[in-house]
């Protein structure tokens, strides 16, 4: 859970990074079992990064409100 400005903005240096791997993966040619399965994984650690990053601006929104 991101609790603070600083972890939201290490958070999306570590998306960028981890959507860099995801394109790295997808241009190396061949379909290998272990590529697909490393594509997957990256993707889902994305989309919880990008989760927690979306309820920390939805919770700093609610609190700027109050």
């Amino acid at each position: 859970m991101i609790e603070d400005q600083i972890q939201y903005e290490n958070t999306v240096v570590k998306r960028a990074e981890l959507q860099q791997l995801v394109d790295k993966a997808r241009a190396e040619p061949g379909e290998s079992y272990a590529r697909k399965l490393t594509i997957q994984s990256l993707k889902r650690r994305i989309n919880r990064l990008t989760e927690e990053m979306f309820r920390y601006t939805a919770q700093q929104t609610v609190k700027l409100r109050r």
